[in-house]
């Protein structure tokens, strides 16, 4: 099993300052209830790039499978989740760099 911790921590962290939206359904990430999946199949790319994952909620990972998503209905929240994770990370070096906690809240 790949281990995906590091991913996640970073995604509660950004949650803890910017709301983040299920690529699939659009609607906020519960903090709670969601798990780190693949955009694009791990099957079709066989890797954890952090570009690929991202948090959505829990009840649609299991249900998506290893298709490849439609682009167009998904292409902006994932776009939009990648931009604020990479200013989020720009912004609060600390935060990926080691895993340290955000020091300025926003």
């Amino acid at each position: 099993m790949r281990k995906l911790k590091k991913v996640r921590d970073l995604w509660q962290d950004i949650m803890e300052v910017q709301e983040i939206r299920d690529v699939f359904t659009g609607q906020p990430v519960k903090k709670k209830k969601y798990d780190i999946d693949h955009f694009i199949p791990w099957s079709f790319v066989m890797n954890d790039e952090l570009w690929n994952l991202m948090p959505m909620d829990a009840s649609l990972n299991s249900s998506k499978s290893n298709r490849l998503p439609k682009w167009n209905p998904f292409f902006q929240n994932f776009a939009q989740n990648q931009y604020l994770m990479y200013q989020i990370i720009y912004d609060d070096m600390g935060i990926y760099l080691g895993r340290t906690r955000i020091i300025s809240k926003r």
